[in-house]
């Protein structure tokens, strides 16, 4: 099972990297989003962390490993050879990709809510304001 984990963390490393670098990408956004709307808490960006970005990390690496151990150990060789070791990988992208758009819309988001003018206070706000 180590030889596995090994070979696993060297095929996939770049893939993880990829999704750790959009959520870091997604975190700098998002920060950069709320300090320009004057709604930044650092309990969001712990909240993010812990249930959006965790969950996606490891449960992609979870499929992937299960994925992979299934194909290679618990497939007969002749379904195993068919798909030509191919269904390891397609489980792991098929998983990975929606997290990676999901990150990709949110950090797209977030930078239009940068570069867009601030709106000017409302009269509610300015009323709040006296």
């Amino acid at each position: 099972m180590e030889a596995l984990l090994t070979e696993l963390a060297g095929r996939y490393a770049p893939l993880l990297a990829l999704l750790l670098v959009l959520a870091l990408v997604d975190v700098l956004t998002g920060v950069g989003s709320a300090l320009r709307r004057g709604a930044f808490r650092w309990a969001l960006v712990a909240e993010f962390y812990q249930s959006l970005l965790l969950p996606k990390v490891i449960g992609w690496a979870g499929v992937t490993v299960l994925a992979e151990s299934v194909s290679r150990f618990a497939l007969p060789s002749a379904i195993s050879g068919a798909l030509g070791g191919l269904a390891g990988p397609g489980v792991s992208l098929a998983f990975l990709l929606p997290a990676v758009l999901e990150l990709v819309a949110s950090i797209a988001a977030n930078l239009k809510e940068i570069g867009s003018p601030r709106l000017p206070p409302d009269a509610a706000a300015l009323e709040r304001q006296r």
